[in-house]
């Protein structure tokens, strides 16, 4: 859906939110999604239930319904109108789509590296996130997993686009299954030199053991010295199916991925000079499970830069005759710095909600679009509703439009 006509949607909720008496929280409540249903018009279970629990999340940490009222009837002690506003959200970027290859070679010394399509100058899934993946589903260390090749056709499978918010799933799932395919190989060979089912072994630290006698084992690098042929792994990603049991569902069930994301702002707009100060703010990203840390934090921190610059600096204007943007370039659209958005005190509280996908490897999904889509934009506009006790849908808040909006110009 494209941002603006996911803001459209959730003003109009707010709008009906309060032509029913209802704050927009109990609104969203009683309208959302249950966990037990599914996707509408497929009839497919979702992969997650994150949305309420995202939007539960933001209501919690800001306070929302202690310091909710009624709009416009709330002003704080130095004359300011106070406001407060919440939205929530489903996106669909972050999923995965199928076709999209890894080929995997174990080495003699027990490492194992990796070629991708996938380029690396968008999320460094090549440097954590893949490694982390095939290292976890071998047993291996961390550091025993790199990349010896990425983004080059003439020597990887194809990587797909070079999408922000899929190529780390996608791909991920490519790398998990190449993964699963050595994983198998190196089974079958330890299981036939300890005399035991493969079933019965498992892998962690840089050894291969028998489940039921831990101190039965041979290590990657053992097993390799000996094994006289080459291990190449190959793996695919899936499209959208269950890798574990959800919602009464099997594995293998086809489902339907959406990821949650729910933001709330507190606001003090000031009559006089217009001027919008920012109080408090949450942002509540559903993140599956994390597996690179540093990458998914840039994530949120840039959907935040983002969802301000939207909220109080994007000026959009198109063209009436033809439709065409006449916003162009930086100069029009600027984008927020560290100079513009403050980060004092526990102001700008950003949270990740690890609640474990049943699509992605190990339970991650992407992120990136969703985190910088609708969700803070009507937030923001509940809240100066909720401030001021005047219907609008203004972007960008900039003070000439809220003196306007209030009457005084």
């Amino acid at each position: 859906m494209h941002p603006d006509t996911a803001h459209a949607l959730s003003v109009a909720l707010h709008k009906m939110a309060y032509e029913l008496d209802m704050n927009p929280l109990d609104f969203y409540r009683k309208v959302f999604i249950e966990d037990d249903m599914v996707q509408y018009d497929t009839g497919r279970p979702l992969t997650n239930n994150a949305l309420r629990v995202c939007l539960e999340k933001a209501a919690e940490v800001i306070g929302y319904e202690d310091k909710w009222h009624m709009p416009g009837e709330k002003t704080l002690d130095d004359g300011r109108l106070h406001g407060i506003g919440i939205a929530s959200y489903y996106d669909r970027h972050g999923t995965t789509t199928p076709g999209w290859g890894m080929v995997i070679y174990m080495n003699t010394d027990g490492t194992a590296n990796f070629v991708t399509g996938q380029s690396n100058n968008q999320n460094g899934s090549c440097s954590v996130t893949f490694p982390a993946l095939i290292a976890e589903a071998l047993g291996l260390p961390f550091d025993h997993v790199y990349c010896s090749s990425y983004g080059t056709p003439d020597q990887a499978p194809d990587g797909s686009g070079q999408f922000g918010s899929q190529g780390a799933t996608k791909n991920g799932m490519a790398a998990f299954n190449a993964a699963l395919d050595v994983r198998q190989q190196l089974f079958d060979f330890v299981a036939e030199e300890l005399g035991v089912d493969p079933e019965n072994l498992h892998a962690a630290n840089g050894e291969i053991f028998v489940k039921d006698d831990p101190g039965t084992k041979m290590t990657h690098r053992e097993a390799m010295a000996q094994i006289t042929k080459p291990i190449i792994g190959v793996g695919r990603s899936t499209g959208e199916i269950l890798r574990r049991p959800f919602q009464g569902y099997d594995i293998g069930e086809p489902c339907f991925f959406r990821s949650g994301v729910a933001t709330a702002w507190e606001i003090a707009v000031d009559p006089e000079t217009g001027e919008v100060e920012l109080l408090d703010f949450v942002h509540v990203y559903d993140a599956g499970r994390v597996i690179d840390r540093f990458q998914s934090e840039g994530q949120l921190s840039s959907a935040l830069w983002s969802q301000w610059s939207r909220v109080f600096m994007w000026d959009i204007h198109h063209d009436p005759q033809t439709g065409a943007l006449l916003d162009q370039t930086f100069l029009d659209m600027k984008a927020a710095t560290a100079m513009d958005i403050p980060n004092e005190g526990d102001l700008n509280q950003n949270e990740f909600l690890e609640l474990v996908d049943a699509l992605g490897p190990f339970g991650m999904h992407g992120l990136g679009e969703p985190g910088v889509h609708a969700c803070g934009q009507a937030a923001l506009n509940d809240a100066i509703i909720n401030a001021t006790g005047v219907w609008n849908s203004m972007r960008p808040v900039q003070p000439d439009r809220m003196l306007k909006l209030l009457g005084k110009v």
